[in-house]
């Protein structure tokens, strides 16, 4: 009787899928790892919050809160409470 045969690729895969649904990606390879929650794309700001706490809140790797708050501003200009803040 033959044994069916899983393809396990041999290379990182940024973008695997899940195709299981049991929350790890590329599993039974030096890869494996859980699944990455989807990123925000946006957020709307409550009472208090201006474009340099969202900047703190969603900071990307490698940049400063200031950085990241000039683009927030590019982004959507002057905001206030309640307007959604695109994140870029």
């Amino acid at each position: 009787m033959a044994t069916k045969k899983t393809y396990k690729p041999k290379t990182y895969v940024p973008q695997a899928v899940d195709a299981d649904n049991d929350g790890i990606v590329q599993e039974g390879t030096e890869f494996e790892r859980p699944v990455e929650a989807p990123k925000p794309t946006q957020h709307t700001l409550q009472d208090g919050e201006n474009l340099q706490t969202v900047a703190a809140m969603y900071l990307p790797e490698g940049w400063t809160r200031n950085e990241y708050a000039q683009l927030l501003f590019k982004l959507n200009g002057q905001v206030t409470g309640g307007q959604v803040v695109r994140l870029g």
